[in-house]
């Protein structure tokens, strides 16, 4: 079986005095001087990140990243866009100032959310906390029916950004797979490769969706589940998002008829379910094998290769019964 990694432990982030003082200055400016931080350990990119508290106990979590880091930078402005338009029924913290600082070199893009306590599920999955996932995504998806946006960006686009993809299991090399998946990929390369294919059609939707469901996105207080990281959040169909969170609780061995008979799967063809799952796993394939982006984790190749992995071994399930 691919590695595995430590969910709570693949950020490689600066902490508080690693900043510029015109960035701290921002900050203390919106909460108070902080007495106290703690970088988030998750996630897969450098920027900082960090649960702060001020002198009578108040935490709030700050993110913030330099502009020289095009990519994170891209998704923290995409953040702040978000947050503008979610209903207050989403299951998010809330967005409680943002700012551009400094220009050029020295610009940074700092976010301050409302902190909330809990820990991330998943480590590892069990069916208490999928039950709670599966009935979180159901209000969430209720809830985003109301956004009123007009952003055009749709999943379907971002599945096509990499066309490759579409078409990557009529020639990947499945031998460097573990657990006799490599065999498997060589026997169903063709109903591999029209699942996956059948995903352009599948995700076609007017809907909305956070498109990026995983445990190191969420955080788990007791019955309550909040969404984090909404840069993703586009045009796609509502059952999108458990959908693809489907193989890492399978990996886990969690029985997921919870999740089937949940109104968000319960009336979608299998087959559907099924490209989903195909596209997830030949994407997540696909990017482990390019280099690491500007800022980003040593850890998200690792973890791309594993939920690839993930993936596979979901779809054997299915189609083997």
């Amino acid at each position: 079986m691919a590695q595995r990694v430590r969910y709570a432990a693949t950020a490689v982030r600066p902490s508080w005095l690693d900043l510029p003082e015109h960035v701290r200055d921002v900050v203390t400016g919106w909460i108070g001087a902080p007495v106290a931080w703690h970088s988030a350990g998750g996630g897969f990119t450098r920027g900082f990140a960090s649960t702060l508290m001020d002198a009578d106990g108040v935490c709030t979590f700050v993110k913030a990243v330099p502009f020289t880091n095009v990519h994170i930078t891209a998704s923290y402005r995409r953040e702040i866009a978000v947050h503008a338009v979610l209903p207050a029924d989403v299951p998010a913290p809330r967005l409680l100032h943002s700012a551009e600082v400094g220009s050029g070199d020295d610009g940074w893009v700092v976010l301050a959310f409302e902190h909330v306590a809990g820990r991330m599920p998943g480590e590892p999955w069990t069916a208490v906390d999928l039950d709670v996932a599966v009935a979180t995504l159901e209000r969430m998806a209720e809830a985003l029916s109301a956004v009123e946006w007009d952003d055009p960006t749709t999943l379907l686009e971002m599945v096509l950004e990499d066309p490759e993809v579409m078409t990557l299991w009529e020639s990947y090399d499945a031998a460097r797979l573990t657990d006799g998946l490599g065999e498997w990929v060589d026997t169903h390369r063709e109903r591999l490769t029209a699942a996956t294919l059948r995903s352009l059609e599948a995700f076609r939707g007017e809907g909305w969706a956070h498109c990026d469901v995983r445990a190191d996105n969420m955080v788990l207080d007791g019955r309550t589940l909040w969404l984090v990281d909404w840069n993703w959040l586009c045009h796609a169909p509502a059952w999108v998002d458990l959908a693809l969170l489907l193989p890492q609780v399978h990996a886990d061995g969690v029985d997921l008829a919870r999740a089937g008979s949940s109104w968000l799967l319960a009336d979608v063809d299998p087959a559907v379910v099924d490209a989903a799952i195909a596209w997830l796993g030949a994407l997540m394939l696909f990017c482990a094998d390019q280099p690491v982006f500007e800022g980003g984790s040593p850890w998200i190749r690792p973890h791309q290769l594993w939920t690839g992995e993930a993936c596979l071994r979901l779809l054997r399930s299915r189609w083997e019964g």
